[in-house]
């Protein structure tokens, strides 16, 4: 097991000739990162994508962890870790983008949180979620989905790889249950949590199996998990939900198993090394379908933050 905190900004700037060639003031992307809360880097590299997707529109969108000098429209991600914040450090023209699953008794639905939604515009990257934000009273003002972009393209693959399976999140009883279940078997297991940018990176490529499975009732895929590894050619074992859409979009490309077969499913597949490669051109072949400039720029349009599609940037 890894849990120890790494990360380093991995972000655009004006080296990239592209990005220096931007329009800046118009919009900026804030991680809400409260104070000694490390894991507002599970957004870096959905704010690393969005910031590509928004160069190649034609827009600079520097990455801030703190809001205190933004007065352009600010996509706020992690808005749900906003309760206690500041008020008076609050962009003027915040769109919230959720990235969370959205379902009863969640602990970041509070009173508190669900009226700064209402307050403001509000993005949803699954349209599940968006139908559990109208029984709460808030519109979901559009849906910007979770894509690919080229510059997402950072892990090295590896020739020889010495973790049989790697899971990396947070654990719940379900999801113990299958790791331990594994190494009862033989399995050489690993699991990540709190380990971001380049030391997460080199463990990813270290291993043949990337598991994802569910932590909540909602069971929606996790595709803000799931599409990095894709991007990254990785062979992905993932457990069925309710995401049918996507599932079959990606069952050319992605493993999919029943809770109870996953300890099944990661077997066989580690007997089967050319499966494992077919997985990984078909799964990095199926996200690339998924356009994270168009995704943004529909988004945009949506929710009328732009007139028109803009002439798009050298990419």
């Amino acid at each position: 097991m890894s849990h120890a905190a790494s990360s380093k900004s991995r972000f655009l700037d004006d080296n990239d000739l592209g990005y220096a060639s931007a329009k800046p003031n118009t919009f900026a992307i804030w991680i809400v990162t409260p104070s000694g809360y490390s894991h507002s880097q599970c957004f870096d590299d959905i704010a690393f994508s969005l910031q590509v997707a928004f160069r190649n529109l034609g827009f600079k969108a520097p990455v801030m962890n703190n809001p205190k000098w933004i007065s352009d429209t600010t996509l706020v991600l992690g808005p749900n870790l906003l309760p206690g914040f500041p008020r008076n450090l609050m962009p003027p023209n915040a769109v919230f983008y959720n990235l969370e699953q959205i379902y009863d008794g969640s602990p970041w639905l509070t009173k508190e949180f669900l009226a700064l939604a209402g307050q403001n515009k509000l993005w949803d990257y699954n349209h599940i979620n968006k139908h559990a934000w109208l029984k709460l009273g808030v519109n979901t003002d559009a849906i910007c989905e979770v894509g690919f972009v080229k510059e997402l393209q950072r892990i090295e693959p590896q020739k020889s790889r010495d973790i049989d399976v790697l899971f990396v999140g947070s654990l719940n009883e379900r999801r113990k249950t299958i790791l331990e279940r594994l190494q009862s078997e033989g399995v050489s297991v690993h699991w990540l949590f709190n380990v971001y940018g380049e030391e997460r990176d080199q463990i990813i490529a270290r291993a043949k199996l990337l598991l994802n499975f569910h932590q909540h009732e909602t069971q929606i895929f996790e595709i803000i998990r799931v599409s990095y590894l894709l991007a990254n050619r990785c062979c992905v074992v993932s457990e069925t939900g309710c995401n049918r859409d996507a599932e079959q979009h990606f069952s050319e490309g992605v493993e999919f198993s029943s809770y109870d077969s996953l300890i099944r499913v990661c077997l066989s597949l580690l007997a089967d090394e050319d499966k494992q490669e077919n997985l990984r051109h078909r799964g990095y072949e199926a996200i690339k379908d998924f356009d994270q400039t168009k995704l943004l720029e529909k988004a945009l349009l949506e929710s009328q933050l732009i007139d028109e599609t803009p002439a798009p940037n050298s990419r």
